[in-house]
Parts: C-alpha cells; sequence; structure tokens
C-alpha cells in the first residue's frame, strides 16, 4: 500500500486529484495540505511514501516545502505537481530533492504512473519535460570527458578528488569509458626501468615533457576561447540560479537586449549551445583556476 499527501492550495484541485489517486487500489491518501507549512505539519505526522506537491502557494512555497518535508520525512519521495513548463523550475525542483516533476495539464494515467515510480524510488519527469535534464546529464559527461583526455586519467581524479574536497557539487559519475588510474606514484616508480642521468634534454625531448605530449596539448582546444569579462562572470553566476534574460536584466538594472548579447557572448567563449551547457562545462577545476577570485 503506497501513502500519499496531496499539498495544493486550491480545494477543488485536491478532490479531484484524490479521487484520481483512489481509483488506484493500491493507493492510500492520508493527508491534505493547503500550503508547504501544513504540507511539513502532515508529512512530520503521517510519514507518507509520496508526496504531491505544488509549486504556487503562499506563505511556503513547494521549493522550500521539498527541503522540509525531506528533512522531517526522509522516507518521502516528493513528485512536483504544478502548472509550470519552466525549465528552471525542473532543475530546481530536481536540487531540492524531488524525484518527479508533473504539469497539471497531464492525463490520470499519468499521474497515477508518477506516484508508482516515485513509491519505487524512481525518476519520472515524462515527455518533453525531460529535454533539459537529459541535456544536462549529457553537458556533465562531455565535460568530465574532455577533463579526462586533456589532463590524463590520474591527474582527471586528482583534480576531481581535489573539488570534492573543497567546493560541494552534485556532479554525476563520468561515463563507463573514462577509466581512473588508481596506480599509485611509487608502484609507477617500481614498474618503469631506471633511466640513465644526463645533463640536458636530447635532440626532439624536453626537460619535463616529450614531443607527444606536447603535440597533444597543442591539439587541445583552451576552455575558454576568450577571457570572460566581469559583467559576464555575473550573467554567468546569474544563469547558474536559474534566472532568464529578464529577470537577469532587472537584477542588474540594465536592458534584456544586453543579457541576450552577454549570454550568446558566452556561449561563443566556452562553446557552448544552451544554457545548460554553458553552466556545466564552466563547473570544472580548470574553469575555477581561471577566475579563482571570483565566487561562483
Amino acid at each position: 500500500m503506497v501513502t500519499i499527501l496531496i499539498v495544493d492550495d486550491h480545494l477543488l484541485m485536491r478532490r479531484v486529484v484524490k479521487e484520481v489517486l483512489e481509483q488506484e487500489p493500491t493507493f492510500t491518501v492520508i493527508g491534505e495540505a493547503c500550503n508547504g507549512f501544513e504540507a511539513v505539519e502532515q508529512a512530520a505526522k503521517t510519514q507518507p511514501d509520496v508526496v504531491l506537491m505544488d509549486l504556487d502557494m503562499p506563505g511556503c512555497n513547494g521549493f522550500e516545502a521539498t527541503e522540509q518535508v525531506l528533512i522531517c520525512s526522509p522516507g518521502s519521495r516528493i513528485v512536483i505537481f504544478t502548472a509550470s513548463h519552466e525549465e528552471r523550475h525542473i532543475f530546481q525542483a530536481i536540487h531540492r530533492g524531488a524525484i518527479g516533476y508533473l504539469t497539471k495539464d497531464t492525463d490520470a494515467e499519468t499521474l497515477l504512473h508518477a506516484i508508482h515510480c516515485a513509491a519505487r524510488n524512481d525518476l519520472c519527469i515524462p515527455g518533453a519535460l525531460a529535454g533539459p535534464i537529459i541535456a544536462q546529464i549529457q553537458a556533465i559527461w562531455r565535460t568530465q570527458s574532455y577533463s579526462a583526455s586533456r589532463y590524463g586519467p590520474a591527474a582527471y581524479a586528482y583534480r576531481t578528488s581535489r573539488r570534492a574536497r573543497n567546493r560541494p557539487t552534485r556532479m554525476l559519475p563520468a561515463p563507463a569509458d573514462v577509466i581512473v588510474d588508481h596506480t599509485t606514484d611509487e608502484e609507477q616508480t617500481a614498474e618503469q626501468p631506471a633511466e640513465a642521468t644526463i645533463d640536458g634534454p636530447t635532440d626532439g625531448e624536453s626537460s619535463g615533457e616529450s614531443t607527444e605530449e606536447k603535440e597533444q596539448q597543442q591539439q587541445q582546444p583552451p576552455l575558454v576561447t576568450r577571457p570572460l569579462t566581469e559583467r559576464e562572470l555575473e550573467i554567468l553566476h546569474l544563469m547558474r540560479q536559474g534566472l532568464k534574460n529578464r529577470e537577469i536584466a532587472i537584477e542588474l538594472e540594465i536592458a534584456e537586449s544586453t543579457v541576450h548579447k552577454h549570454v550568446q557572448n558566452i556561449f561563443e567563449k566556452v562553446r557552448a549551445r544552451n544554457r545548460a551547457e554553458a553552466i556545466y562545462l564552466t563547473n570544472t577545476e580548470e574553469f575555477y583556476d581561471l577566475y579563482p577570485d571570483y565566487s561562483f
């Protein structure tokens, strides 16, 4: 039996959803809430398996309620059920801990399927809504694969572990074809034959780097084709927060057309096709090294 808490500020919507859910014999609606505060209170008392959460509610919205519910009822699974199709809301919902995202124009069958998925702890974002999430994951994998090929597997593993210690992230694991070398320095030294001591580099060699390594580094494109300006870094920071061009323009008190131009410059400089790629292509150790004084 799957227990469900319905959270929505419209009484009629709660009643309609409850009727739909109770058509499924394995579902039981054990509570209702009209805002985020009531949702947290009800979740703490009933510990539901699944919480169907609206976003736009007075006092405490669905994003805030999602985080609080997962604190007081960690076994619950949150499915966002909202009228919003905005891409940034999908990202923010997943970031806050939701396991599903549905819009209110969905049909009853899809709603029931989403609840079943959530009860199994499976992610459920149907149809076109899943596109931005897939693009985001692909961008992460491309970034990590590029880092592994640029620095070498061992160097990539070191830089990734250092980032995990110094800066909390929600990065996904690298694809299976990226193999990280866990051989220690002592083991590598033992495997390598002893080299004769020479006074200087011979023809075709340089101190510390082989010709092959130099050619490989020359073939790798730079992370940023041209330096980002201070304004572009500000806009990138706001893009990371999920703000659209109009909202960025209001925040920075500049024209929306100016923001659009800066965003296009960012795409060009980091070789990104969209906002998701720009965000995740710049979420790398190399990028932070380029701008150590800037807080992202």
